[in-house]
């Protein structure tokens, strides 16, 4: 995940989608949500090495589903093929 990932996706939120995630945000202090980023990255990396079932975010508060952002998961020959359609 990159930085401009979280934020283009605070960008398409509409004003009262922001509202409530500011308010969800506040609940938990800037370093909870550091470190439950830090542990959902580590066990990302973690799941990538060893395999196994893809880890569930850490919940955060207010915060019921996936952001948008992260999409569904796609096959490896579907991203190389669709890579290799771009140059065709």
């Amino acid at each position: 995940m990159t930085t401009g990932q979280p934020l283009a996706a605070l960008m398409d939120m509409e004003q009262d989608e922001l509202a409530a995630y500011a308010k969800a945000a506040a609940a938990w202090p800037p370093d909870r949500h550091l470190l439950a980023l830090i542990l959902d990255q580590l066990r990302i990396i973690s799941w990538q090495v060893g395999g196994g079932d893809k880890p569930q975010p850490i919940p955060r508060p207010g915060v019921e589903a996936e952001p948008d952002w992260l999409g569904d998961d796609v096959p490896v020959d579907e991203v190389g093929d669709w890579y290799a359609s771009l140059f065709n």
